[in-house]
């Protein structure tokens, strides 16, 4: 097989152009005035920042989990608490991601550079791109899940750590950390190998260490998702028929994939193939178990609630990988005339490269935060102009005013009024009123 089972470190020019791209892409996707994917990313810089003056366990005391918040707030304290240090701070996390990504892949399923271009389609999809730019803990979490199911076919430190990143930021990586922990778990008993055991019960530290705050905070080990059931339920959403239901994962993947759906249909030869099967069996097992849980989940009232391609990253990563290592393995396997496998695989490749990106450059441009009532320019810019002396008092008219306070930077400054009824924003909102010295 010539271009599988690299067990040589990825050249470092390759890491170096994937650092440059996403660099490039994010700088790209701000300076077309994207700032957000929901309201939900301001309010994770709001706590951030709070939790850069007032460090807790449990920054957001909601069922957001803590890790982003740990590194956000620590980051702010150490260079402060501006938008500027926030976009900065999304990008290195999403870089080192991605950079950890291609040195899974390139430690035993691919060479180098069908590792980088397997990372290259992925980290350049619409939604990788628009996560990475922003601070929420997708656009590491997606990168740094699918390494640790890739890295799982043996058991070992780094995927464990990973994990342990992944369910304290990310509750789509718990099925994944529980899956693998008893694959691993079964295999340290086997072998009576107490280190393997010991990486089992490593990668279920998130998950238990999350459990055991929420009995302590909240007397119920499962409050959490108690509560985003009951959000859920509380926004009435349409209701939809079963297929509805149970299409709305499979279709979120469909759509972060778009053209590139035919890079991942390469996962089918790479499990006929025998040399390449023992490579990608156990990732590819781990994609689909996240993906059922995540449609019972939506079945049951507790998936995330906005946004489903957020939840499918790692999948679409996983397949993406897969699907090169299948493509590379059929044309390396089936196609005996060099030339003509070189002329066939230059040609299909080029002309996904051109229609891709075409698609990605058109995506790209539709992010979200763009419609009328979703973007939050003037709320940003009136965040920036603020006295940062004083102290505010602001009534929402929805959950607009997150961005008038990530902009602002002080959210100690600012006491926030509850309204009575939540309507859709406009410029106007949120009402602001400076506060006297006694208030």
């Amino acid at each position: 097989m010539i271009l599988q089972g690299a067990r040589h470190p990825p050249h470092r020019r390759l890491f170096v152009a994937l650092i440059v791209t996403k660099v490039i892409t994010a700088s790209i996707l701000l300076a077309l005035g994207f700032s957000h994917v929901s309201d939900d990313d301001f309010a994770r810089i709001v706590i951030a920042q709070t939790f850069a003056t007032r460090p807790t366990l449990d920054p957001s005391g909601t069922s957001w989990l803590p890790f982003p918040f740990w590194v956000a707030g620590a980051t702010f304290m150490a260079v402060g608490r501006s938008l500027a240090v926030a976009k900065a701070l999304s990008i290195a996390q999403s870089a080192v991601a991605w950079c950890v990504l291609f040195r899974a892949i390139g430690r035993d399923h691919l060479r180098a550079w069908p590792a980088w271009m397997a990372c290259m389609i992925a980290m350049c999809l619409p939604w990788n791109v628009w996560l990475g730019a922003t601070l929420v803990p997708e656009g590491f979490v997606g990168p740094l899940l699918a390494a640790a199911m890739i890295l799982g076919a043996t058991p070992n430190g780094l995927a464990a750590a990973l994990l342990v990143i992944c369910t304290l930021s990310r509750y789509e990586s718990w099925p994944v950390a529980l899956a693998l922990a008893s694959f691993w778990f079964v295999r340290g008993v086997r072998a009576r190998n107490l280190r393997w055991a010991c990486f089992a019960l490593l990668a279920l530290l998130g998950p238990l260490a999350w459990a055991t705050w929420n009995q302590h905070a909240h007397g119920d080990a499962l409050h959490f998702f108690a509560r985003v059931s009951r959000y859920r339920q509380s926004l009435h959403l349409a209701p939809l028929a079963l297929a509805e239901r149970i299409a709305v994962y499979p279709s979120a993947v469909v759509s972060v994939m778009g053209p590139f759906a035919c890079v991942g249909l390469g996962a089918v030869p790479a499990l006929a193939i025998v040399e390449t099967r023992k490579l990608w069996r156990v990732p590819l097992a781990l994609a689909l178990i996240q993906l059922v849980t995540l449609i019972a989940g939506e079945l049951a009232d507790g998936a995330p609630t906005h946004h489903p391609e957020r939840a499918v990253l790692a999948f679409v990563i996983v397949l993406i990988a897969a699907g090169v290592s299948g493509w590379v393995s059929l044309f390396t396997t089936f196609t005996k005339r060099r030339s003509l496998r070189q002329m066939f695989f230059v040609g299909a490749a080029a002309a996904l490269a051109i229609y891709g990106g075409a698609w990605i450059i058109h995506e790209i441009h539709e992010f979200p935060g763009r419609g009328e009532s979703d973007t939050r320019q003037v709320q940003l810019s009136r965040g920036r102009s603020l006295v940062r002396t004083e102290r505010y008092r602001v009534t929402p008219c929805s959950y607009e005013h997150f961005a008038l306070i990530a902009a602002f930077g002080r959210p100690e400054q600012v006491a926030i009024d509850t309204p009575s009824l939540r309507t859709p924003p406009t410029a106007a909102c949120p009402k602001l009123v400076r506060l006297s010295a006694g208030e």
